[in-house]
């Protein structure tokens, strides 16, 4: 790669590479520890953030914005999951099933306090939050 190429990751190519590293994560050598559990659920859950809201661009790029009417200002907030499941059900008439809606939910709650906290979480949980995310994503690629 050039000095002064620029890198550039569309939606599907940025949920890619996170999901390229929460596997990796979780495929490492030996069996998977807490440090790995919390990288691929932060991943994991950044990829269904970004997988909805390619869903959303596909039907118009403003909706990916918070404020419609910022768009397409890049500096301007994005939608968070919750409102992307929302506005896919009233603006594009995409309804998920209640366990998706509550799995998002636990995912952006938990990767939050990841990101921004502190957090607790048995093995046997974050197993089940790392099945319960891949399993959502895996009919929407």
């Amino acid at each position: 790669m050039k000095e002064k190429e620029p890198v550039k990751f569309d939606l599907i190519e940025n949920a890619r590479d996170s999901l390229r590293h929460a596997v990796d994560h979780l495929t490492g050598a030996g069996k998977p520890g807490p440090g790995d559990l919390k990288r691929a659920i932060r991943d994991i859950a950044q990829v269904v953030e970004l997988l909805l809201k390619e869903r959303l661009r596909r039907i118009h790029q403003a909706f990916v914005w918070e404020n419609v009417d910022k768009y397409p200002l890049s500096d301007s907030p994005t939608v968070s999951a919750e409102k992307a499941v929302t506005r896919l059900q009233h603006l594009g008439g995409i309804i998920l099933p209640e366990k998706s809606r509550k799995t998002i939910v636990a995912a952006r709650t938990l990767r939050n306090a990841i990101e921004h906290f502190e957090f607790s979480l048995d093995l046997q949980e974050a197993r089940g939050i790392v099945g319960r995310l891949l399993s959502f994503i895996s009919p929407v690629q």
